[in-house]
């Protein structure tokens, strides 16, 4: 019942999506029934895999091979449509969790602030403000949550965006770029709100001082979480991956990649970009393991794209490497 809400208010398969071959439109259509959100938050995934399909068939008629068996693998390494809609259920709902979370306090501190400051109402007891801060917590996080979550549907790539069949960038839009330094923005003078209470001055001025430290800790994670996300960049040449952000450089190749694993539960709910953070870890050129968390922000353009690449290249490193074992 809740997964068929969530498709509203259009909840069938688009039409412009077919490519009239059989074979790709019957997995489109099946992945499309397991998927959640609006026709716009679907059409995203759904472009994914109509891409990727597509680009294992033209590069079967290149080569003059099997191109059933092109497809076939295409799929194999995209996911099937059960393991693809649900994972893509499972990451909307996280993204909500933490959007929620994050938004609805965000929304709830400034209110608290207003209410401190007299705009609102400084006589209220602390009962009332606590409730008060409750209520916009859950109903302004929630609501907002489920509209960019659910409903909002995210970037499409452009032309500029896939360089070959086996190239591609990942980046955020410009207008993701502009919220996030907003975003930046809030953060940062809710930091300076906060260092100014512990000196004793300011609206924070009263507060206890393990409530002002966690806050301060909490600010400085979001604050490092939104830079990472405004600074993220990948590009996918061949078979190399290279990443950038305020983490630094690196270029990785395929073969190289061990692993692609979600964080304790504790990132993954204060991320502020809407996003599910995962922790990639490889082996450099010298062998030895590197790791570095990539935020995967649902405004990325081809961040599924690129999770998808991930993990397909981690599934396959693995298998490699425990053949001999098991041989």
């Amino acid at each position: 019942m809740l997964d068929t809400l969530l498709r509203l208010p259009s909840p069938r398969f688009p039409a412009d999506m077919r490519t009239g071959d059989s074979r790709v439109d019957s997995y489109l259509e099946t992945l499309d029934s397991a998927l959640t959100g609006s026709a716009g938050v679907r059409r995203h995934t759904l472009f994914e895999a109509r891409d990727y399909l597509s680009e294992a068939q033209e590069r079967a008629r290149a080569t003059d091979t099997d191109e059933d068996a092109a497809l076939r693998a295409a799929i194999e390494d995209f996911g099937q449509a059960e393991h693809v809609g649900r994972e893509q259920r499972r990451t909307c709902a996280a993204s909500f969790r933490a959007m929620a979370c994050w938004m609805g306090v965000l929304f709830a501190t400034l209110m608290l602030i207003l209410s401190m400051s007299g705009l609102d109402n400084p006589t209220a007891t602390w009962r009332m403000q606590t409730f008060a801060f409750a209520f916009n917590a859950v109903f302004f996080g929630s609501f907002t949550a489920f509209f960019m979550v659910y409903v909002f549907p995210r970037p499409m790539p452009t032309l500029q965006d896939a360089a070959g069949p086996e190239s591609f960038s990942v980046h955020c839009t410009r207008l993701t770029i502009h919220m996030g330094w907003g975003l930046a923005t809030v953060i940062v003078t809710m930091l300076m709100l906060i260092v100014w209470g512990l000196t004793g001055r300011g609206f924070f001025s009263d507060w206890p001082l393990p409530v002002l430290i966690l806050m301060l800790l909490s600010n400085v994670v979001l604050i490092l979480l939104v830079f990472e996300a405004l600074f993220f960049r990948a590009a996918v040449q061949a078979d190399t991956l290279h990443l950038r952000g305020i983490g630094g450089s690196a270029a990785i190749k395929r073969g190289q990649i061990v692993s692609v694993v979600a964080p304790r539960l504790l990132l993954q709910v204060s991320s502020p970009t809407n996003t599910h953070l995962r922790r990639l870890t490889w082996r450099d050129d010298a062998g030895r393991i590197r790791s570095r968390y990539v935020s995967l922000s649902r405004d990325l353009v081809h961040g599924d794209r690129l999770m998808a690449w991930l993990e397909a290249a981690a599934s396959r490193n693995t298998a490699c490497a425990e053949t001999p074992r098991t041989a």
